[in-house]
């Protein structure tokens, strides 16, 4: 049921592909392909592939060496990797780099624990190991965290304006993260427009000089 679901959800999606747009299919299925570019609308059951690669590496190769094993699983990561990098599915810039970042922990954590449970290795390398581990997961959750705050006042003022106005009592500095971003788009969108209103003035003389000569 893992597998086939999803799979039998996204063949019914690229049936109707031309139509994904519409706000009925969207009510039923946008779960699955809301945040990606329209034209990778199936990503998501490349995402349950290579979860469901790594947990048949972790699971079925288990009679391997463990080398063997974290190096297949790795190789795994390294193709995903590899892919996102140069397809970027997400719409957003932000989901992007989430991606590929913990894409990019996993490997990590698959490299350090292959070598981890190692009897070869000496305990200050194993003491070694687990920092690098540790600090890229927590790098990792940081990072997460960081970009749920930037979000977050943009997304409760727009679903929900009570809960935002409360928030603002309480801690009014959320008020001017939600805000930032926008502020800048309209100073921007205003420098455009007087640009283009300027550049408009300059066309009508140079008509008007035309036309006396």
């Amino acid at each position: 049921w893992v597998i086939a679901t999803p799979m039998v959800v996204i063949s019914y999606l690229y049936k109707k592909r031309e139509v994904i747009e519409l706000v009925e299919i969207k009510q039923r299925f946008g779960f699955l392909y809301q945040g990606f570019q329209k034209e990778y609308f199936y990503w998501e059951a490349c995402v349950i592939v290579r979860k469901l690669a790594v947990a048949c590496c972790v699971v079925f190769l288990v009679v391997l060496e463990r080398s063997v094993q974290g190096f297949i699983t790795m190789g795994c990561l390294m193709t995903a990797y590899h892919v996102h990098e140069r397809v970027k599915p997400y719409s957003k810039l932000e989901l992007n780099r989430l991606e590929g970042r913990s894409i990019m922990v996993s490997l990590i954590t698959i490299y350090c624990g292959s070598y981890f449970l190692s009897e070869n290795l000496s305990p200050s390398s194993k003491v070694i190991l687990l920092i690098l581990l540790i600090f890229a997961n927590i790098y990792f959750f940081l990072t997460l965290i960081v970009n749920i705050g930037q979000h977050l006042p943009h997304y409760l003022r727009k679903k929900h304006p009570q809960t935002y106005n409360r928030v603002v009592r309480i801690c009014p500095m959320f008020r001017h993260q939600g805000w930032t971003r926008t502020g800048k788009f309209k100073r921007v969108t205003k420098t455009l427009v007087d640009s283009q209103m300027e550049f408009q003035e300059h066309r009508l003389e140079w008509k008007r000089e035309a036309l006396s000569k």
